[in-house]
């Protein structure tokens, strides 16, 4: 949440530099690769660093010709006002994009961003509907350092302002806050979140009308009823371990998500519960969004309530997939292991359960999903596989010459 709402930060910081010196020139502003922004004025190209530009378009001077002003970008139309001795820049519609989801716009049905400089201190508001987020700054020779915090602020308020992408903020009932820190620097991208979430309560998505399902899964081969119990603790050591005791999401393996570390090679870690995993399965589907993630979290706090973690399990091992066509675990152990789950040894289970997260592994890279398999292994000693000794013995024995791919 809190990186979506620095991005909208750090997007429309950037438009105010682009517009405000394009502005100046009489030219149409358009999107430059790097910090150092060239500028053409009469036939003459100046560079001029992102900090000089911010200098310039928060210059009182500077505020005074841009009050009243519009202009067509590709954010929407901006809309420049004088306000407390700063600038507001008004954005009614906006549409943003991000490096990492340059294929799913966010749309916001307005957001007003107020900046004040003092000097090379920068400090002001980001606020669209109820939610309003304070923020600071720093100008220096290399570029912008910006922080600022969400306070709590009613889960409510915060999914209304996403209500264009997400059309359950309109239906659902939510109870709890959202807040949080950040952090960004421009113009290397480097960010920095503290998350606070705490989410009771989701009603009015009507998840309770899952309850009892048997589903029919979408994928070539479909499950059996009945699961083995061991397959069920594999999938809950690989991809959720708080299962059992979470609200429907985990909050630490958000933060951890969240942070710069987990972008750096820990394919390991993911902030996705089982309920999130399930809600994208059977609402919002698997198209990589920001928005999506935020609507995931919504029916899996609901179904965490209305279905219980008994269902909620049962019906994510007969719909996940599980590679080569398979969907459920059932279909699963019959395609990899020629049996039915519930006869499934400790390290076969911990395999299947290896696949979930980049099931196409199997035959790409073997190795690599009986090494993942030794860690869910251990997680399954964690929380109580009644083969305890079979796991031991396969752990002493990284080879796991029985698996496929061996």
């Amino acid at each position: 949440m809190m990186r979506i709402l620095l991005r909208l930060l750090a997007g429309v910081c950037l438009l105010l530099v682009s517009a405000t010196a394009c502005m100046l020139a009489w030219l149409h502003w358009r999107p430059l690769p790097a910090w150092d922004m060239p500028l053409d004025v009469a036939g003459w190209r100046l560079h001029l660093d992102g900090s000089q530009l911010v200098r310039l378009g928060t210059h009182p001077w500077s505020i005074r010709v841009l009050s009243g002003r519009s202009f067509a970008t590709r954010y929407g139309r901006l809309a420049f006002l004088r306000e407390d001795s700063g600038l507001l820049i008004r954005c009614a519609p906006c549409s943003l994009r991000s490096r990492q989801f340059p294929d799913a716009a966010i749309h916001l049905a307005h957001a007003d961003l107020h900046i004040l400089r003092t000097a090379d201190a920068l400090h002001g508001t980001l606020a669209s509907g109820a939610v309003r987020i304070p923020w600071q700054g720093i100008l220096n020779t290399w570029g912008i350092r910006l922080w600022g915090e969400l306070p709590a602020t009613p889960a409510q308020d915060v999914y209304a302002v996403f209500r264009m992408d997400a059309p359950e903020a309109d239906r659902a009932r939510i109870a709890g806050s959202i807040g949080g820190r950040f952090a960004y620097s421009l113009p290397e991208g480097n960010w920095e979140v503290e998350p606070s979430i705490h989410i009771q309560r989701v009603s009015g998505l009507g998840t309770e009308a899952l309850r009892g399902l048997q589903p029919q899964p979408a994928c070539a081969r479909n499950p059996q009823r009945g699961f083995g119990s061991l397959i069920g603790k594999a999938v809950i050591a690989a991809e959720d371990q708080r299962f059992a005791s979470h609200l429907g999401y985990d909050p630490e393996e958000l933060a951890a998500a969240l942070s710069p570390s987990a972008h750096q090679g820990n394919t390991l870690r993911g902030a996705s519960t089982l309920d999130e995993q399930l809600a994208r399965m059977l609402f919002t589907g698997a198209q990589r969004s920001p928005i999506r993630k935020l609507r995931e979290l919504l029916y899996a706090v609901e179904m965490d309530r209305t279905l219980g973690k008994a269902q909620i399990m049962r019906l994510y091992l007969a719909l996940a997939p599980w590679g080569d066509g398979v969907c459920g675990a059932e279909a699963a152990a019959q395609h990899y292991f020629g049996k039915p789950s519930s006869q499934l040894a400790a390290g076969e289970a911990a395999w299947l359960a290896s696949l979930l997260r980049k099931p196409d592994l199997a035959h790409s890279a073997p190795e690599t999903v009986r090494h993942h398999a030794l860690w869910v292994l251990k997680g399954m000693q964690g929380i109580g596989t009644r083969n305890r000794s079979q796991a031991a013995y396969l752990l002493q024995n990284p080879a796991m010459a029985s698996l496929p791919g061996s």
